[in-house]
């Protein structure tokens, strides 16, 4: 099995390369710390696995996970993470990663159960991947149950601290258009000011955004 590591961090990388160069059945095929040289070792080394952290600058690996799965279907990619903030978590599901893995509360016996599970073509979520899922859809008043994917995205927008033309303009939006979905958020989530309503988006996890969409926000 062929493994190709993407993380921003060069010691954890480096201790998960040691690690993975003696588990049995495993050839690191390469390392990387962004999107862009993910894409080619996993071409040029033809992987079988991807372990990535989905925050990678410039690609992120939510991005780099949506290619990589219309690309290459038969590869297998497992996100491991920091943030458990609920945003964050709810993204890793809907991006489809195979696995899905907290870096925190877990040990590299949990990755080696994750890789096994992944490679037997089934899917892995650790214990904090789906304690936090199951809080959100079990929660009438969550994010997840009240907003559209549309006001999710605004939202985020918001909690960045960017304005209603600025976000208009990045969505293809007018202003006034924008300013209607920030009413019904208000109303949605009962928040009464924009200063409430981007500590709501910083508290879920929609930001700093890891948004492969708007790279290069003004602020």
């Amino acid at each position: 099995m062929k493994v190709v590591i993407a993380d921003p961090h060069t010691l954890f990388r480096s201790l998960l390369a040691h690690w993975l160069a003696g588990e049995r059945g495993i050839r690191l095929a390469g390392q990387a710390a962004s999107g862009e040289k993910v894409i080619e070792l996993v071409a040029s080394q033809d992987a079988d696995l991807l372990i990535v952290d989905p925050v990678l600058p410039v690609i992120s690996g939510f991005a780099l996970a949506r290619q990589l799965m219309e690309d290459r279907p038969a590869l297998r990619i497992i996100a491991v993470y920091q943030s458990s903030k609920p945003h964050f978590v709810d993204r890793l599901q809907k991006t489809g990663f195979h696995g899905c893995i907290c870096k925190r509360g877990n040990t590299l016996a949990n990755l080696r159960q994750a890789i096994e599970s992944v490679m037997d073509g089934n899917a892995y979520y650790c214990a904090e991947t789906c304690r936090v899922q199951n809080a959100l859809y079990n929660d009438p008043k969550s994010f997840a149950r009240l907003l559209s994917d549309r006001e999710q995205e605004i939202l985020a927008l918001i909690g960045e601290g960017l304005d209603n033309e600025v976000i208009g303009a990045h969505l293809g939006l007018s202003p006034a258009t924008v300013q209607t979905h920030r009413r019904n958020l208000f109303k949605k989530l009962d928040i009464h000011d924009t200063p409430a309503l981007m500590r709501y988006a910083f508290d879920q996890g929609f930001c700093p955004s890891v948004n492969e969409d708007f790279p290069q926000l003004v602020r």
